[in-house]
């Protein structure tokens, strides 16, 4: 039985199922003596025949045709399955897709445009890790995401990047913070406020404390750091000092009049939002889909050119 292949089987599935050699000939496209000799080479493997032939009846499966016919759709059935699901992954209408992203890029952007992906390609598994900077470097040069969604102050060093759009940042505080309802403050002004600042080992930190500092801008007081922005929000929210965040961080606190933006005299140099990958991965069509609809959302517009992606 292993000698016998998917082409005999199909085709005596096909003779079983169209009722007999002349019908599955038809659906085959090819000659009732080829079918035929498909038949011979079967029951010759099998060593009986499958079908019984009498006069002026139709044929008939034997007990060895029905265990061999019972065999024969499975196996079609399953080659068949396996087809579709390989068409479906070159497609990029099925797979597995790893990516990360910056953790306030995960808690207050990604949501949407995911269900979105979802919706539009409902057999695609997508896995999002949220992280720092350096955890998402990680992800990338190990090969555990495909790319990744960062916040930067400019390019990623080991990494290849596109960049999507500039993000403003803001110094967030208290609706009730004495500065709250004061307008044209200059860095003089912040000087002497207490600072609540990302983790300052961190190259997410480090990154955007350079910049800042290039425009004149420093961190004089800090009265805590910590690795959690959510937690960061809830400080300020608490009036325990001030911070400078990416406007898109608190949008929603904003809007909800938790936190209020500094009107300040000076402009924050801003960040940017950039797509990460290894220089060398090559992305799957699923991944192309997923990245090109990201950019194109969180870009607002469509002109995103992903230079090691195939086109989708």
């Amino acid at each position: 039985m292993y000698d016998i292949s998917l082409h005999r089987l199909r085709v005596f599935k096909l003779v079983v199922e169209a009722g007999g050699i002349g019908a599955a000939a038809k659906e085959l496209g090819i000659s009732q003596p080829a079918v035929s000799a498909q038949m011979r080479s079967l029951e010759s493997l099998v060593g009986q025949p499958l079908l019984s032939h009498r006069p002026g009846q139709p044929s008939e499966l034997t007990d060895a045709g029905r265990v061999v016919y019972r065999y024969a759709h499975d196996v079609v059935a399953g080659a068949e399955d396996v087809l579709s699901i390989l068409r479906d992954l070159n497609s990029g209408l099925r797979g597995k897709i790893a990516i990360a992203a910056s953790r306030t890029l995960g808690h207050s952007m990604l949501a949407p445009i995911l269900c979105e992906f979802h919706k539009m390609y409902p057999g695609t598994l997508v896995t999002v890790q949220t992280d720092t900077l350096a955890g998402i470097t990680e992800l990338l040069l190990s090969g555990h995401v495909s790319f990744a969604l960062a916040i930067t102050a400019g390019p990623i060093a080991q990494l290849k990047t596109e960049f999507i759009r500039t993000e403003p940042r803001v110094v967030l505080a208290s609706p009730s913070h004495p500065l709250a309802k004061r307008h044209g403050l200059s860095s003089s002004d912040l000087a002497g406020e207490n600072f609540i600042i990302g983790m300052r080992h961190s190259l997410n930190f480090l990154a955007s404390a350079n910049v800042l500092q290039d425009s004149g801008f420093a961190y004089d007081r800090v009265s805590v750091e910590t690795n959690d922005y959510v937690l960061l929000k809830a400080l300020v929210r608490e009036g325990c000092g001030i911070s400078v965040m990416p406007l898109h961080s608190a949008e929603l606190e904003l809007g909800a009049g938790d936190l209020v933006a500094l009107d300040t005299s000076f402009d924050l140099p801003p960040l940017e939002l950039r797509l990460a990958y290894v220089g060398a991965h090559r992305f799957a069509p699923s991944e192309t889909r997923l990245a090109k609809l990201l950019c194109e959302r969180l870009a607002h517009s469509n002109e995103i050119a992903l230079s090691a992606a195939p086109s989708a």
